[in-house]
């Protein structure tokens, strides 16, 4: 990507992430960082001013949640 920057976010989080994207601008994040076997921590839910009140917010937590809920008796923890 020209102008753009690589960084390696498995250093931050060793769980899961996602980008929410509008065109080609990140305009929302949420991370779930696996603290050990049984638990894990959401982390950076993060939604720019201008897309809240939509359910954006809501459609990234409900996607870290859903996928705690895949990992074998892991607990959610903010």
């Amino acid at each position: 990507m020209s102008g753009g920057r690589s960084v390696d976010i498995s250093k931050f989080f060793c769980g899961c992430f996602w980008l929410l994207f509008e065109k080609k601008i990140i305009v929302g994040t949420v991370a779930l960082k696996k603290i050990d076997n049984t638990r894990c921590e959401l982390k950076a839910l993060y939604l720019l001013e201008n897309f809240q009140e939509m359910g954006l917010g809501r459609m990234l937590l409900e996607t870290a949640i859903n996928e705690a809920k895949k990992q074998a008796d892991c607990k959610l923890f903010l």
